[in-house]
């Protein structure tokens, strides 16, 4: 091997280093960012969630109350405003309860996976690798 080659094999593998460098710090990036992205939509789906669980409770002293004057009913007393508050804050409460799950599908679709776009990356150089013919050299 000449100087020119031996040279040029030292540029190409001190650009090859760099780029693999930037490469995995941009993939590291790209996860921190998903992971971020999924942290706030599992934050929506808590707060959707503790709104639900809060009408729920609401709804159950409503259940108690219906339940009360259903008792009460059977000595004449007026039962169905509670029982409909109730029913009410059960469509409130199963609407939120929806939108939390649905809000929790949508952030586990982002959950990040570092690791499969590591492994696509080492797929591409090993196909760049082996379709470079010997001998070649890019400067």
């Amino acid at each position: 091997m000449s100087d020119d080659q031996k040279a040029t094999m030292g540029m190409l593998f001190s650009r090859f280093s760099a780029q693999i460098s930037t490469l995995f710090r941009a993939e590291i990036a790209l996860a921190k960012s998903q992971a971020k992205e999924s942290g706030k939509r599992f934050g929506l789906a808590a707060g959707l969630f503790a709104v639900a669980g809060v009408l729920a409770l609401f709804m159950l002293g409503w259940l108690i109350q219906a339940m009360f004057f259903g008792w009460l009913a059977l000595t004449g007393a007026n039962w169905g405003a509670a029982l409909l508050t109730a029913l009410v804050l059960l469509v409130i409460t199963g609407i939120l309860a929806g939108a939390g799950i649905a809000s929790v599908k949508k952030a586990q679709e982002h959950i990040p996976d570092p690791a499969s776009g590591v492994k696509t990356d080492v797929g591409i150089i090993k196909s760049a690798i082996k379709s470079q013919p010997e001998g070649e050299t890019h400067e």
